[in-house]
């Protein structure tokens, strides 16, 4: 079976292949879902898996001139601004779809659109003036 059609069998069932902070590739899910035999499909050919995700998250980034902030630790969906994304205490990324309560309580602060780096200007909002003016 080719990487893709394991990956989208492992995602409609529940489970998610992912890499964690270090490029380490990560199997998640529900044990029904995400078996020993598939932790260990997994982690035998987890070179090809980074690759394959690798290179789906590149695509999924150059498709769109929407920011990110990286990817979530716990699903690893991209984080969108403004989508309820949040930063842990511990310094991990996790998105507006995994973030739960016990993660607020214990410090998380909301990730926000980041100011332009190093043009000392931010969007000011309200409407963008006619072209020539």
């Amino acid at each position: 079976m080719r990487i893709a059609a394991f990956l989208e069998r492992l995602r409609e069932a529940g489970g998610v292949v992912t890499l964690d902070g270090e490029g380490a590739v990560r199997c998640l899910g529900n044990p029904d879902v995400v078996t020993p035999e598939v932790r260990t499909a997994v982690e035998q050919h987890a070179g090809a898996f980074r690759v394959f995700v690798e290179r789906e998250r590149a695509a999924t980034l150059a498709s769109t001139t929407t920011r990110s902030h990286g990817w979530c630790e716990r699903c690893g969906r991209v984080v969108w601004v403004g989508t309820g994304g949040e930063r842990l205490p511990d310094g991990q990324l996790v998105c507006g779809d995994c973030v739960a309560p016990w993660d607020i309580e214990a410090g998380s602060v909301p990730v926000e659109e980041p100011e332009c780096p190093g043009v000392g200007w931010k969007d000011p909002g309200g409407p963008v003036p006619p072209h020539g003016s």
